[in-house]
């Protein structure tokens, strides 16, 4: 199985709010193992690991522990890729919601999904909840602040 990757405009958009929030550029590109030039080509994949470094280092380094829930809330997700389009012309939250389960991984894979949606709405205790059914969660829950956020 090959490794996950993530799409280069998303990783550089992540990039650019952790230097935006005080992350010295140079430093988070070392510390994250990219080099600038791998942003120039927005369909250009990375390596899942350098995306979660790049997460992890732009904390430290901006000193903005809720930088994930700050990429969440901030990113134009429709400017970044044409998964964000056509999730944002889905007619129903329903219709964006599957359009996001087929088209997801254009953005980001995650491991331990295969046929299975990855973002499933379940009923519990009377409610209804968003499950993100991903491999190991807990190893970079960043990424569920950032997608949720």
């Amino acid at each position: 199985m090959s490794e996950p990757t993530v799409s280069a405009a998303y990783a550089k958009a992540l990039f650019d709010l952790a230097v935006e929030k005080g992350a010295d550029r140079e430093m988070l590109l070392t510390r994250s193992g990219l080099c600038e030039a791998v942003f120039d080509d927005p369909h250009t994949r990375i390596a899942f690991e350098r995306f979660k470094a790049l997460m992890r280092e732009g904390k430290a380094l901006s000193d903005e522990p809720a930088l994930a829930l700050y990429f969440g809330s901030q990113i134009a997700f429709d400017q970044l890729s044409l998964v964000g389009l056509i999730t944002r012309a889905a007619p129903t939250m329903d219709d964006a919601f599957r359009q996001i389960n087929r088209y997801g991984r254009l953005i980001i894979e995650v491991e331990g999904i295969g046929a299975e949606d990855r973002f499933q709405i379940v009923r519990r205790d009377g409610r209804l909840w968003i499950d993100d059914i991903r491999m190991n969660p807990d190893n970079f829950p960043e990424l569920t602040e950032s997608t949720l956020g």
